[in-house]
């Protein structure tokens, strides 16, 4: 996965690199480790067998998202180390969204829950 610093990054960004922190690990699951050390649930987006819907789920907060390749998705060893598994609710044939859009509608759907519950 691509980090900063990387001018690709920063035109899409717009200096939102410089203003969110951020850290870089080669190896994801270390790096989930490293977060589940600090008692921060992990949150794995995908569809799982355990997933439920993002609509269904309590949370606490800080919480931390796991996305992974749009095709590939996320490693079965990383994917046994979430603390949750949630879905989007998908209707017609297709059951997928770009993984960017994705983030996107979880992160609102998360922080408005966020919002009416703390």
């Amino acid at each position: 996965t691509s980090h900063p610093p990387r001018e690709d990054l920063h035109k899409t960004a717009l200096g939102a690199e410089d203003a969110v922190p951020w850290e870089y690990y080669k190896n994801p699951t270390q790096a989930a480790k490293i977060i589940k050390e600090k008692g921060i649930p992990l949150v794995l987006v995908e569809q799982t067998h355990a997933s439920q819907s993002i609509y269904k789920i309590d949370s606490k907060f800080p919480l931390c998202f796991m996305v992974g390749n749009e095709v590939t998705g996320v490693s079965e060893s990383l994917s046994k180390l979430a603390d949750v598994h949630v879905e989007l609710p998908m209707r017609g044939i297709k059951h997928s969204l770009n993984v960017s859009v994705a983030v996107g509608v979880v992160g609102y759907e998360f922080s408005r829950y966020y919002t009416q519950h703390m």
